[in-house]
């Protein structure tokens, strides 16, 4: 696969998930979200910086996928989760 067509569906990926997390939000269920990151601790705080953005009433932090889950997933990744305070 080359670097675009991953690069682009990322970002579909992201939008994706940002309009799962707008719903949430609008529902009253996403008050804390946390970036989970694997080994790109960099590309976390971008997102974070995006989302707050967008979210500004949603507290976000960062944390890190565990060994195990990290050695599935691969460095470079990333996932979203919510709830309500």
């Amino acid at each position: 696969m080359s670097y675009s067509r991953k690069s682009e569906q990322q970002k579909k990926a992201f939008r994706r998930i940002d309009g799962l997390l707008a719903e949430a939000v609008e529902n009253g269920q996403a008050q804390q979200a946390y970036i989970v990151h694997g080994n790109c601790y960099e590309k976390a705080e971008t997102w974070k910086a995006e989302l707050q953005v967008a979210h500004p009433h949603v507290d976000f932090k960062i944390s890190y996928f565990g060994p195990v889950i990290a050695t599935h997933l691969g460095a470079g990744s990333l996932a979203l989760v919510w709830t309500i305070k």
